[in-house]
């Protein structure tokens, strides 16, 4: 299946959710991170039920800190 993260495109497999993607893209610690499929913001509490579906557009922010 193909999806988009951050404007890349990314093959995975069917049936996979939000917090196996962050997984497998190295994503371990979720503090600061912010996720949307679609345009549509998708709350932490939902990573581990999300699915992806094929051509999704995922878009993965990661607050820094800095000045």
């Amino acid at each position: 299946m193909q999806v988009y993260v951050n404007d890349e495109v990314l093959e995975t497999k069917e049936k996979t959710h939000i917090s196996e993607l962050l997984e497998s893209k190295g994503i371990s610690n979720l503090n600061g991170i912010a996720l949307a499929i679609n345009d549509v913001v998708i709350s932490k509490a939902y990573w581990h039920t999300t699915l992806l579906k094929e051509q999704d557009r995922i878009l993965i922010i990661q607050a820094s800190q800095g000045g």
